[in-house]
């Protein structure tokens, strides 16, 4: 169909001055040669829009096409483009399966972050993963040893452990007198006449005279408590020492009258077996001649409860103290298990997340726990979960 065309505007070529007609001349042309020329020009506009209409319906099928229809206004209609052909030069639509991955909002867990929190505080990796419960009850359990071994570890090598030292300190401050033992061992040490014996009796009950007199003054030689050398003369050296500590002077007086320079190390001095002259109940006390000077047999200088009572003291405290290092030891155990599991865990979420196939050792679970037998034991174990 031919559009209805209200107004026309007319555009007349630039021509030579042969050709052109004079502005008078048109408007002397009659009406009747005016509507010719209208007429005319109006076929030529339908002709040309027919063209472009045929032109575009030959278009192949595949490409979109566009039919300008014109409507009794002359308003030009498009129409919308073919779904079928947009999808085919489009192609297949991928759509992804990632249910909604947002490290703003948390679903993201970090692997990273993880393990460092874990490693700083056992059990925090995994209630940061959380997802399921089964993360969140190993963090709580790695929060539980933690605390636990924490506990266990204040309690027996701490709490227990300094009140055993007290305990051992103040029995030895009551029952030992440093007066005592050297008035007790220059006896033995006169009653030798020779100096091959008392040469003899020097290295073998005065091996630790240097160390002993250390931890009074920090210098050995004060007071010529200790003299180095074969000449060295025990009954007249020390008596500055010795007239410094009366007989009927016990320990904890002498202490705190003198001042020792290593108090600590004293009362480990004191439980050996050459220093044993120094404590009240001594009985059986020997003389020089029941000695084994030669070194091939040690004899106890002499018998006493008291040292017995003391060296059983001592080691009750070093047992306690010991303990340090199985409570450390499964402190550390514990964050570092932790530390992996943690870091396990939030790997293995990350892929759930984007619905990849998760390798079977990436449900390897780690956890740490304690139990009870015959004392505190730390069990450590891995798990596989699907």
């Amino acid at each position: 169909a031919v559009a209805k065309i209200d107004t026309v505007d007319t555009v007349l070529p630039e021509t030579t001055d042969d050709t052109t007609v004079a502005k008078t001349d048109t408007m002397e042309l009659s009406i009747q040669q005016q509507d010719s020329l209208l007429q005319a020009q109006q076929d030529s506009v339908a002709m040309e829009y027919a063209d472009s209409v045929a032109a575009i319906e030959s278009l192949p099928p595949a490409m979109d096409s566009i039919a300008i229809p014109m409507v009794a206004d002359s308003t030009p209609v498009v129409s919308a483009p073919s779904a079928t052909s947009r999808a085919d030069i489009l192609g297949p639509v991928k759509v992804s399966r990632v249910r909604g991955i947002d490290e703003l909002k948390g679903s993201y867990k970090s692997p990273r972050k993880a393990l460092f929190m874990s490693l700083a505080l056992p059990g925090v990796g995994q209630l940061y993963v959380g997802s399921n419960n089964f993360n969140r009850i190993r963090g709580v359990a790695y929060l539980a040893t933690e605390a636990v071994l924490g506990s266990f570890w204040y309690h027996y090598s701490v709490k227990l452990y300094n009140r055993q030292v007290k305990k051992y300190e103040a029995f030895a401050d009551k029952n030992y007198s440093v007066g005592r033992y050297e008035e007790g061992i220059k006896g033995l040490y006169s009653e030798l006449s020779d100096v091959d014996s008392r040469s003899a009796f020097s290295s073998i009950y005065l091996i630790s005279r240097e160390e002993y007199c250390s931890a009074i003054y920090n210098k050995a030689g004060t007071n010529k408590c200790y003299e180095r050398g074969e000449r060295a003369d025990y009954l007249n050296s020390n008596i500055n020492h010795s007239s410094r500590y009366p007989v009927d002077e016990n320990l904890g007086k002498s202490m705190s009258k003198n001042g020792f320079w290593d108090e600590q190390r004293f009362y480990q001095i004191i439980s050996r077996e050459e220093f044993i002259l120094g404590w009240g109940d001594v009985t059986e006390v020997r003389s020089s001649s029941e000695l084994d000077l030669s070194g091939d047999t040690y004899v106890g200088l002499a018998l006493s409860d008291h040292a017995q009572e003391y060296a059983s003291m001592r080691k009750r405290a070093n047992e306690l103290a010991d303990k340090q290092v199985w409570f450390l030891g499964g402190i550390m155990l514990n964050h570092i298990v932790s530390a992996v599991d943690a870091a396990l865990s939030a790997h293995a979420h990350n892929k759930k997340l984007y619905e990849e196939e998760v390798a079977w050792y990436q449900n390897i679970r780690l956890q740490s726990g304690f139990y009870w037998d015959q004392g505190l034991a730390l069990q450590m174990g891995a798990h596989w979960g699907f």
